[in-house]
């Protein structure tokens, strides 16, 4: 660990030491957001690449009620959506049926007992897609990164369970998919299901999703889901041999098709027992809407690289050391992938990470 007294401020708010690496005040938020995207350290959060417009950097929430269903298995699925009225959420209550993260039926509607929803970002989808022959939109957006956080609020009596939370690691389609599937894949976290939060940290799948669409980009599912340009929901988890579908919606008479999810907490339990859940999402827009809200960026590719390669290994490093937090597996990562024993953050940003 370098101390203050080791280490200059240079007029960018960059500590920097001789034989050490260099992490952008851009760069350092990112880390902070995938490693706790419910700190205060997260807000701001941007992606460092080339080319670095001005951007807006959006910290919104969600904040939603859900409940275990009839056969004993609740949840929320989740494939954030950049706009305000494009669902980015799924999440099941009292009446729903299945021991399972289904969403959709085959004729194409939600499931009963799933309900859907957004969060309070300032823009929509009329926003961010091109509509009424516009040659670009107003708008481009991505994500940066999502914490999700699942509190038990039923009774002391009916508390029991367990949650099993997991973002697929390569971003697939989750749309499905059993508890006991869940538990197949080596990322998957569990936890008591009590008033104890269980948290889970989203996080792009390398640099092909920290991008903003092009201006004239017509894919309306790869503007409104940067995580997820496929959109198809499908039923493989229960029978393979069902076609795929999807669900849409409508904006200014556009058809869009919403994102699947690729990340689902899943609760088992006393069925009618009740959830809380907060999602954060740190969204970064740019374009001629955003000028009035927009703050610098920089170039910082070579720690963007870092940083993702070490959060795509972060459930490897805690099944090897299960108590230490994500911040400390999250910069030992980063040390490893940059080559270096010392890493400097801007000032107060990384300051809890070591």
């Amino acid at each position: 660990m370098v101390t203050a007294a080791s280490a200059a401020l240079n007029s960018q708010g960059v500590r920097s030491v001789i034989g050490s690496v260099r992490m952008s005040t851009c760069a350092a938020k990112l880390a902070a957001a995938i490693a706790d995207p419910f700190s205060e350290e997260a807000r701001g959060a941007c992606f460092p690449l080339y080319p670095a417009p001005d951007s807006h950097k959006v910290t919104a929430f969600s904040r939603i009620e859900g409940a275990i269903g009839t056969a004993g298995f609740g949840f929320v699925a989740v494939n954030p959506s950049i706009a305000n009225n494009a669902p980015s959420y799924f999440v099941s209550g009292s009446t729903y049926t299945r021991p399972r993260a289904a969403i959709l039926t085959a004729a194409n509607v939600l499931e009963v007992g799933v309900t859907s929803g957004s969060h309070n970002s300032p823009y929509t989808a009329e926003n961010l897609i091109r509509t009424n022959n516009e040659s670009e939109a107003q708008l481009s957006g991505r994500v940066v990164a999502v914490g999700l956080r699942m509190t038990y609020t039923g009774t002391t009596l009916n508390q029991s369970g367990l949650c099993v939370a997991l973002q697929h690691p390569t971003h697939g389609n989750l749309s499905g998919i059993h508890s006991s599937g869940m538990q197949e894949f080596s990322e998957s976290d569990i936890c008591p299901f009590t008033r104890k939060p269980c948290t889970l940290a989203l996080s792009p799948c390398g640099v092909s999703e920290a991008g903003y669409p092009g201006p004239s980009e017509s894919t309306n599912i790869r503007i409104l889901y940067p995580w997820n340009p496929d959109g198809r929901f499908h039923t493989a988890w229960e029978n393979p041999t069902l076609p795929s579908y999807t669900n849409t919606i409508t904006v200014d008479g556009v058809s869009v098709t919403t994102g699947a999810p690729m990340a689902v907490m899943m609760v088992s339990g006393v069925p009618g027992s009740t959830f809380h859940v907060d999602i954060v999402y740190h969204l970064e827009y740019t374009g001629r809407l955003t000028a009035a809200a927009s703050t610098p960026n920089s170039v910082d590719v070579s720690s963007v690289y870092a940083i993702l390669t070490a959060a795509s290994q972060l459930s490897t490093r805690k099944m090897a050391s299960p108590a230490s937090s994500n911040w400390k597996l999250l910069m030992d990562g980063v040390r490893a992938a940059m080559g270096s024993p010392a890493l400097m953050g801007a000032t107060g940003v990384l300051k809890r990470l070591f």
